[in-house]
This record gives C-alpha cells, sequence and structure tokens, in this order.
C-alpha cells in the first residue's frame, strides 16, 4: 500500500536560485525565496512569472526536525522554463 501524498510529503522553503544549482546548490546563488510549502506542490506559475529566460532553477530546502523554520541544504528540482 502506498502512502498518502499528503501525510507523506515533507515541508520546506521553495527557492528560485541561479543555474549552477543544477550542479552544486552550495554555490549558487538566492534570487527570490517564494515561501513555505509543501514538496509536492512547487510554486511553479510564481517562478515562471519573473524568472523564465534567466537560467534560473526553482529548488527546495526541507525543514529540519525539531528545529521550527529552520531549513536544510537546497535540492534541485527543475529549470524554470
Amino acid at each position: 500500500m502506498k502512502p498518502d501524498k499528503a501525510v507523506s510529503a515533507r515541508k520546506g522553503e521553495w527557492l528560485v536560485m541561479d543555474g549552477r544549482a543544477r550542479f552544486d546548490t552550495d554555490e549558487a546563488s538566492i534570487m527570490e525565496a517564494l515561501g513555505h510549502g509543501r514538496e509536492d506542490q512547487p510554486p511553479r506559475k510564481a517562478a515562471r512569472s519573473q524568472w523564465q529566460g534567466y537560467d534560473a532553477c526553482l529548488c527546495f530546502c526541507p525543514d529540519l526536525p525539531g528545529n521550527g523554520r529552520m531549513c536544510g541544504p537546497a535540492e534541485y528540482v527543475e529549470d524554470v522554463k
């Protein structure tokens, strides 16, 4: 039996980062923070509206357990197209 996506989805911060995030999120620059949300609901429309054509990437930083809103390392999700 598969777990329910809504229950298993991690929460964290969504970020738009420069193109270096495809290879190394530690070296990439954050261009915009799109807000807090669930991993299975990326804010694609918000990212596309401003960053399409800038070689930008959508990244997710999961919340660290037990630390409130502190985020872990960024994870590349997709290019902003």
